[in-house]
């Protein structure tokens, strides 16, 4: 249902206006770096799996990147080349298959799509906030940057800058920055519960709605401030933000994982509704907005493949400005522009530059 609210499924089959065939947008040529915990080898996932053609995995650096047998992305908390395996902690695979999830046999002849842009590719990184993980997906030709992490901006201070730097200069380089707004709502006053670094204006910050359409009682809300951070405070126009800029499925869809990596009340609250044949699973479950930032990359995927020149500063205004208005009319510090509309953002990144 998840696909089906933000209309990722209109992207790949229908003719858009303007268009003279089927779109068949459905991420490909895309890279999108996840920087999280890693990633289980499920074939779903595996099969979209960004590669560095330039290495080998043989105990030297071939490419000469300072990272050694770095085929498959790199963990910067370890400094180990293994981002891949079957036992993963489950994060970083529930935002993979929400992003690019390829199709899988399920119930024999009707196979099951979790991810938004399909046949986009996967770089798995690991080191939430480490900046060489921002360099490391610059470099080697990511388009996209996901994230689930969050800093707490109260206890942070000026080095809030540092990352609003950096992600600006990600931006300027054509990397498109995105994650959840956070699951602050209940536990964070007002005007905190967006931390670093989904408080930055250049970052796509996304709230989530549960299946019912109403908003996650733990969606951070907005507004953001910049205010007292050195060299920010003094851009008085950008010292307070409208926040989240979007909003995304916040869970209770169809997520790859494995059951034996949840425990206790976490693991009860599962529902397996397909297992594969390396004992993968599809289960419903998960909830949080760490799950509607990645419904964000997907769509800037989508856009990307459809217009590969866009430049970031205009997917994210597109993105909005196609945006379906829930809640107080207009923009506002709870949903943002609204509820994700891939279909309207694709044909608003087709339409750019004509």
């Amino acid at each position: 249902w998840n696909l089906k609210r933000i209309a990722a499924d209109r992207v790949w089959s229908r003719e858009l206006a303007g268009g003279n065939r089927s779109t068949g947008y459905t991420g490909r040529g895309v890279v999108v770096a996840v920087l999280d915990s890693g990633m289980m080898s499920i074939p779903a996932l595996t099969a979209g799996l960004w590669t560095n053609v330039d290495e080998t995995v043989n105990g030297k650096d071939d490419d000469l990147n300072g990272y050694v047998d770095d085929v498959f992305g790199f963990d910067f908390a370890r400094n180990t080349p293994y981002t891949v395996s079957s036992s993963r902690p489950a994060h970083g695979t529930l935002c993979a298959g929400i992003i690019a999830g390829r199709p899988d046999g399920y119930q024999r002849d009707r196979p099951i799509v979790t991810g938004i842009a399909p046949r986009a590719k996967i770089m798995p990184l690991v080191g939430n906030g480490h900046l060489g993980a921002y360099e490391y997906a610059l470099e080697n030709g990511a388009d996209v940057l996901s994230m689930s992490y969050t800093w707490d901006s109260q206890t942070l201070g000026n080095y809030r800058g540092l990352f609003r730097t950096a992600h600006e200069h990600l931006a300027a380089a054509g990397v498109v920055s995105v994650g959840g707004a956070g699951n602050y709502a209940r536990s964070r006053p007002e005007g905190w519960q967006i931390g670093t670094p989904k408080d930055i204006p250049c970052v796509i910050a996304a709230a989530g709605v549960t299946e019912d359409g109403k908003v996650a009682q733990a969606s951070s809300r907005g507004p953001v401030s910049w205010t007292g951070v050195r060299y920010f405070d003094a851009n008085a126009p950008l010292q307070t933000l409208s926040k989240p800029d979007v909003t995304g499925c916040f869970g209770g869809y169809p997520m790859w994982t494995r059951v034996d990596v949840w425990k206790g009340a976490k693991k009860k609250r599962l529902k397996v509704i397909h297992t594969d044949e390396a004992g993968f699973v599809l289960a419903e479950g998960p909830r949080g907005n760490s799950f509607s930032g990645p419904h964000a990359a997907g769509v800037a995927a989508l856009m990307l493949d459809a217009n590969q020149n866009l430049p970031v500063w205009h997917l994210k205004r597109l993105m909005e400005s196609a945006c379906a208005d829930i809640g107080p009319s207009g923009r506002d510090t709870t949903f943002g522009a609204g509820l994700l509309q891939a279909d309207k953002a694709v044909e608003a990144a087709r339409a750019f530059g004509l």
